[in-house]
């Protein structure tokens, strides 16, 4: 198991912990990360693969602030 993993895209960073998942926003440093649990964010990744091969999701994602 890797302890840490990050990818940098155009505007934002990721950043995958043991627990964690970490976004950070690149273009306003001002604004704090968003950390949520791992298994959320697994959840959320299915449901964004699934909307965007089929038009719909199968998994629940709700707005969390």
């Amino acid at each position: 198991q890797v302890p840490q993993w990050e990818r940098v895209g155009n505007a934002f960073r990721l950043e995958l912990l043991n627990d964690d998942a970490l976004i950070e926003d690149l273009v306003d440093e001002s604004k704090p990360g968003y950390k949520i649990p791992l298994e959320e964010f697994k959840i959320a990744v299915s449901a964004w693969l699934d909307w965007i091969t089929t038009g719909s999701s199968t998994g629940v994602v709700t707005n969390q602030t």
